[in-house]
């Protein structure tokens, strides 16, 4: 219940926080903000992305043998943030040749870059832990507050300075300082912890575990951040900015209902990871499966059927047009197919043949590479290219999971 009222109130939030955006933020400003997640989405994949995985995966069998809160915070300090530093100098050399030196985007990008992806990072990580644990009230209480924090800090900051991407996003960044910040105190202060001084190494585990995720992830990040690259490259900044906040409202509606459902079914499949049965491990990801699909298959529905007004609702009056209406509806069958796939490759994730990852990704990144060749003149039709790429990755991520059942004896 916890969860569900928290959800609700954050629907709220997420509504005023659309609203204030789009209204703050110009067209360029808008897409100079998703470009910005994007990047961030990037560098987040290849850092956080599969070491959290590695200790999801891990997760209660750590919790039952070390102190949790100490095993986390050593993974922060000996691998997170030193890889967070060189990333943000290879950031910082990578837009200096794009950009060159005088262009603001060379300073400003790699502070924002680096803050979030620090500090988002780890509030996203233990606020996983907090919930997984069962503290249930304190994951609600703490990450409603941090997207309340966002939207009031955001919308003071654009009003009493300026109204850029810059300054909307620092906004996220202050919010994400503080509730980082608290979820280690949370962690370090309510969490059962037995004295143990073990902390995060690597092992033979990780060394095999961690560079295929990477992999994974990099691939992955062409399909659902890097297409906004190409956008922009077809359809210039301010053109391809529909396109992106199409997709962006349809993604967020796919979040909410995430926000419901997966904090409620996600602990028992993680407990699941850690069941020696290979056929064990399967039916607990079928009966998640079979508990997120109606919710997944609902959400589209009534979201196809309402579409017009959630864009009223979601977006500002003056941003509102016809093709927008369009691009959301396509993005909400992209958003569809990509939730699927993602429950899917908790399978692959438990048996540790995420190879199967790879090569469901091959023919879909082949048809996205190939998207600068093929004569795409408007912003819709590039957004059926792109339902027509993740129909293709969704058939091939079906069938290399088909096949991974296949093996289980």
């Amino acid at each position: 219940m916890w969860i569900i009222f928290s959800a609700f109130i954050r629907i709220l939030i997420v509504v005023a926080t659309n609203k204030l955006l789009t209204k703050q933020l110009d067209f360029q400003n808008l897409s100079s903000y998703y470009i910005v997640l994007s990047i961030y989405n990037f560098f987040g994949s290849i850092i956080i992305g599969p070491f959290g995985e590695y200790i999801i995966k891990i997760f209660f069998k750590t919790n039952s043998k070390y102190n949790i809160a100490f095993f986390l915070e050593s993974f922060y300090k000996k691998l997170f943030l030193p890889i967070a530093l060189m990333s943000l100098i290879l950031l910082i050399i990578g837009l200096y040749f794009y950009f060159g030196l005088t262009n603001n985007y060379f300073i400003e990008i790699p502070i924002l870059i680096s803050l979030m992806l620090v500090f988002r990072s780890i509030f996203d990580s233990n606020i996983y832990f907090i919930n997984a644990l069962g503290y249930y009230r304190g994951y609600s209480i703490l990450i409603t507050f941090n997207a309340l924090v966002y939207y009031t800090l955001s919308f003071l900051l654009t009003e009493i300075l300026q109204p850029t991407y810059f300054i909307w996003i620092s906004g996220f960044v202050l919010s994400n300082i503080i509730f980082s910040t608290v979820t280690v105190y949370f962690l370090r202060a309510y969490t059962i912890n037995k004295n143990s001084k073990h902390k995060f190494y690597f092992n033979s585990k990780i060394k095999k575990f961690v560079p295929s995720l990477i992999i994974i992830n990099i691939l992955l990040w062409f399909l659902t951040d890097g297409f906004r690259f190409l956008s922009e490259f077809k359809f210039g900044l301010e053109s391809s900015a529909t396109l992106l906040l199409g997709f962006a409202l349809a993604s967020q509606l796919f979040s909410i209902m995430a926000n419901f459902i997966i904090p409620i079914f996600t602990p028992n499949l993680v407990k699941s990871y850690s069941e020696k049965s290979k056929n064990s491990r399967y039916i607990s990801f079928k009966n998640y499966l079979l508990k997120v699909a109606p919710f997944l298959i609902l959400t589209l529905i009534l979201s196809l059927l309402f579409s017009e007004t959630l864009i009223r609702i979601l977006v500002d009056k003056s941003k509102i047009q016809d093709e927008l209406i369009t691009i959301f509806n396509i993005g909400l069958f992209v958003e569809f197919l990509r939730s699927l796939i993602s429950v899917i490759k908790n399978y692959k994730l438990s048996e540790n043949r995420l190879i199967y990852q790879v090569y469901s990704l091959i023919i879909p990144l082949i048809f996205l590479f190939l998207t600068p060749f093929i004569p795409i003149n408007s912003t819709i039709i590039f957004a059926l290219y792109m339902f027509l790429i993740y129909f293709i990755y969704f058939v091939t991520s079906v069938l290399f999971s088909i096949k991974l059942k296949n093996e289980i004896p």
